[in-house]
Order: C-alpha cells, then sequence, then structure tokens
C-alpha cells in the first residue's frame, strides 16, 4: 500500500480529461491519458521473446496505440499486484521508487502506475533533450525516461536494469523495436522533469516500429 499512496499523492492537483480508448496517439496534448488495461493474454511466449531480444536504431514512421502504451508502460513498472500495491519492478528499498516518464511527440508525461494513466508535465515536443546527439531519438514516437531516488549506484542501476528489460522483452513479444541509451541532456532534462529531490534520470528507452 506504500507504493500507492505514493502515487496517489503525487497525482494530487491534477485535471482529469477522458481520452478515447481505441485511438492511437495523436498530435493535441492532452491533461491526462487514461490507458486501457493492460493486455496481459498478448504477445508470444517468454523464451522466445527473450530469443527475438535485441536493440535496433531504426523505426518506421508512426506512432504506438494506446494499447500498445498501456502495456509497455505496464511491463515497465505498472502494479500486478493491486491489493499490496506492488510493480512488476523489484523495488528493494524504500525511497527508491522508480519513476517512469512518456516523451511523446505532444508533450512529457508522468506514469502514474497506480491508475494506469499518463498525466502531461509538459507540453511540446521536447524529444531532442533526451536524443542528445543521437538524433534518431528526437525522430522516435516514444522514449521512456526511467529515473530512481535509490542513492546507492549499484542499487539505482538494478533498479532502472529491471524496467529496461522488461521494456525490452514486452517490444520483442509485440513486435517493437526499442534500443536502452544513456546519452541525454541530463541537466535539460533534470529541469523538464521536475524530480522530486534525490530523483534522477538515469537510462533512456527509445521505442519505435518495425521498419
Amino acid at each position: 500500500m506504500r507504493k500507492a499512496i505514493f502515487w496517489k499523492l503525487a497525482v494530487l492537483g491534477w485535471s482529469l480529461l477522458i481520452f478515447p480508448l481505441a485511438a492511437p496517439l495523436t498530435a493535441a496534448a492532452p491533461a491526462t491519458i487514461r490507458l486501457p488495461p493492460p493486455d496481459r493474454s498478448g504477445g508470444v511466449r517468454l523464451m522466445q521473446a527473450m530469443q527475438e531480444r535485441q536493440s535496433s536504431r531504426d523505426f518506421a514512421e508512426g506512432g504506438l496505440s494506446v494499447q500498445q502504451l498501456s502495456d509497455l508502460l505496464w511491463a515497465a513498472g505498472g502494479i500486478n499486484r493491486p491489493e499490496e500495491g506492488k510493480s512488476t519492478v523489484p523495488i528493494m528499498t524504500p525511497g527508491s521508487d522508480l519513476i517512469i516518464h512518456a516523451l511523446l511527440p505532444d508533450g512529457l508525461y508522468l506514469y502514474d502506475p497506480v491508475d494506469n494513466a499518463l498525466l502531461l508535465r509538459q507540453a511540446g515536443d521536447h524529444r531532442a533533450l533526451a536524443a542528445g546527439p543521437q538524433a534518431f531519438a528526437a525522430q522516435a514516437p516514444l522514449n521512456v525516461i526511467l529515473s530512481s531516488g535509490q542513492k546507492n549506484d549499484t542499487a539505482a542501476g538494478v533498479i532502472v536494469g529491471h524496467s529496461s528489460q522488461n521494456i525490452y522483452l514486452y517490444c520483442a513479444s509485440a513486435g517493437l523495436k526499442a534500443v536502452t541509451r544513456m546519452t541525454m541532456d541530463r541537466q535539460g532534462l533534470r529541469d523538464l522533469l521536475k524530480l522530486p529531490e534525490g530523483q534522477r534520470p538515469l537510462l533512456i528507452l527509445t521505442v519505435g516500429l518495425k521498419p
């Protein structure tokens, strides 16, 4: 329940705007994107997903569907045991919570795992901050920014590593392409994300469609 309370407090003050569940993501930036429930029955078998897991920097035109976005973010750090507020990603110690942002062409969103929703933090296209010198990331439909409040560098790396691998396996299972990156405008992202004290962006997953 601690994790659920943490996220409930984090989303206070945000207005609600129902987003069409079946529609693809559009250029408009709604204040809240209500994601559909993750499809836990889809995808390929785990061993096949591990066989097909790979990094790719080449993506086809087009964006992810809202269902794909929901499934991916749930894999990255959603709630899989609601009665306990427990996550798909192991959280080792209090205060080391994983914070997930989705950087889309229309804006920067905070992922709320309790309500399975995206909360707008900054409208506009800010993908260049996540791209750094890697221009392909500024054109990709999705950059997932993983941040941690864990002070111990090794523990922080483990936390975002779990999330990163979950994203990779989901993408392999769903026919998407992904690549893990540490190259970013780190100070620019810190300013954009407005993270709580002690939180820091550590890893980015750039995701797109198969070419």
